[in-house]
C-alpha cells in the first residue's frame, strides 16, 4: 500500500463515495483461502466489493496483485502509476483490471468508467 500517494488515494475515495460506495482506506480483505490481503482502498455498495491498489510500475508487484485477485471475492482494480513500458497499458479480466494512469484525476475518471 502506498502512503506517499495520498492524492491518488483521495481521488479514488472521492470517486467511489460519489457513486454511493462506502470506502475504507488502507484496509484488508480476507480471501477465500483465509489469507488477508491489503489494498489501498476497499469499497462496498450493497453486495458489490471493489478493491483498489495503486502501484509503481513493477512487473513483480503487478503479478502479486493479479494473484491476490484470484483469492478475493470482489473486483480488483490495479492502477499503475506513470506509463510503464515493461507492462501492458491495460489488462481487463472479468474481476481483475489493471491499467496505467498519470494523474489522480485520470484515475478517478477511469474508476467511474469501470464501475458504470
Amino acid at each position: 500500500m502506498l502512503d506517499v500517494e495520498g492524492e491518488y488515494v483521495s481521488a479514488v475515495k472521492a470517486a467511489l463515495e460519489g457513486v454511493g460506495f462506502e470506502v475504507l482506506v488502507n484496509a484488508v480483505v480476507e480471501g477465500v483461502s483465509g489469507l488477508k490481503h491489503p489494498f489501498d482502498i476497499i469499497a462496498r455498495k450493497r453486495d458489490r466489493l471493489v478493491c483498489v491498489s495503486i502501484k509503481p510500475p513493477d512487473p513483480v508487484l503487478s503479478l502479486l496483485e493479479m494473484a491476490k485477485s484470484m483469492d478475493v471475492r470482489g473486483e480488483v482494480f490495479v492502477a499503475i502509476l506513470g506509463n510503464p513500458q515493461e507492462l501492458p497499458r491495460e489488462f481487463n479480466g472479468k474481476r481483475f483490471k489493471m491499467f496505467s494512469v498519470k494523474t489522480p484525476k485520470e484515475l478517478a475518471e477511469k474508476l467511474r468508467e469501470l464501475l458504470a
